[in-house]
């Protein structure tokens, strides 16, 4: 299989992955994060039901090995150390995918989160100018949900982590659906199995042959341990019905 990976690094960014405020304009009308987290949905809730890779990083595998001024990126205590080492900073790798794919879903596990910032994964472009979605969870015990654009980060919605998941060791997800004839993307966010967020974005991104890891420096140095790495793809957008939660209040 063909393989492309590299490393992406950005010091200069105008929106960082934590930062407190958030930029909802962006995002369709209507496009809200759920009002109370789904049952546990496991692979293919909006189409990606087919795995394509998987990677525990007990051996070397082919991410970028990168010690520089903007961070380090390194196989440790059978994981993938990434660290951002400049205030402000970005920094993520990918792996490429032979084939790009409508729906894609990227999770892994992240634990180990040090520093004034955030980590997680992300959906890649396989088209034009480099566009990711990502999910992320911030030292601040928040999930975060947004987008990279030619190297600028966007976070479009946040919440807090629910009571039950452990900041420390937390299993963050993203299955991301091109829509074109809606002329942007889907988006599912889980943490530990369970949605927080259904955004909908309105610039598109897919189809994707991306699967991503991401961390992102508010004040630095910010670490994190990457493990357990799962990505499944699906041929379109085919979103299945969520069961209501039986405590939230009737609409």
């Amino acid at each position: 299989m063909s393989v492309r990976r590299g490393a992406r690094r950005s010091s200069a960014l105008v929106v960082v992955l934590g930062l407190a405020s958030v930029t909802a304009t962006a995002m369709a009308e209507g496009a809200l994060p759920s009002p109370s987290p789904s049952p546990a949905t496991g692979p293919g809730w909006i189409g990606a039901d087919t795995e394509v890779y998987r990677d525990v990083f007990s051996t070397p595998t082919g991410w970028s090995i990168i010690d520089d001024d903007a961070g380090r990126t390194a196989y440790q205590d059978g994981g993938l150390l990434m660290s951002a080492a400049s205030d402000g900073s970005t920094v993520w790798d990918d792996h490429r995918l032979p084939d790009a794919h409508a729906v894609l879903r990227v999770e892994a596990l992240v634990s180990g989160l040090e520093g004034a910032g955030a980590a997680g994964v992300a959906c890649g472009s396989a088209l034009g100018v480099p566009r990711y979605l990502f999910a992320a969870v911030t030292d601040a015990a928040d999930w975060i949900t947004g987008r990279i654009i030619d190297g600028r980060v966007q976070v479009l919605a946040r919440g807090p982590l629910p009571g039950d998941v452990d900041a420390s060791h937390v299993r963050v997800g993203i299955e991301c659906a091109s829509a074109p004839d809606e002329g942007g993307d889907h988006v599912l966010v889980t943490l530990d199995g369970v949605s927080v967020a259904v955004p909908r974005f309105d610039i598109p991104v897919g189809p994707y042959d991306a699967a991503t890891l991401v961390t992102s420096a508010d004040v630095a140095p910010v670490s994190v341990l990457f493990d357990d790495l799962l990505v499944h793809a699906g041929a379109a957008y085919a979103p299945r019905a969520q069961e209501r939660d039986p405590d939230a209040p009737s609409v």
